[in-house]
């Protein structure tokens, strides 16, 4: 299965085969979900600290309950 790493630091895998450093946001693909991973989802958007988005697609904006124009009333 696809996963991610969503830790937020580098995780290093020395059981793998050979042992492996999966740096944040990057996948990598294993049989069993690991630790500081979760299931890689292509639309499920991933930003930095600044909130740029650097993997996956931004989700649908939500409608909003006002428009601007009723909010400057």
């Amino acid at each position: 299965m696809l996963q991610r790493n969503v830790s937020g630091s580098p995780l290093v895998l020395p059981t793998l085969d050979p042992p492996m450093q999966v740096l944040p946001g990057d996948m990598i693909d294993h049989p069993d979900l690991l630790a500081g991973f979760e299931i890689a989802d292509a639309l499920k958007p991933i930003t930095d600290d600044k909130g740029k988005l650097v993997m996956g697609q931004p989700e649908p904006a939500v409608p909003s309950a006002t428009i601007d124009k009723d909010v400057s009333r």
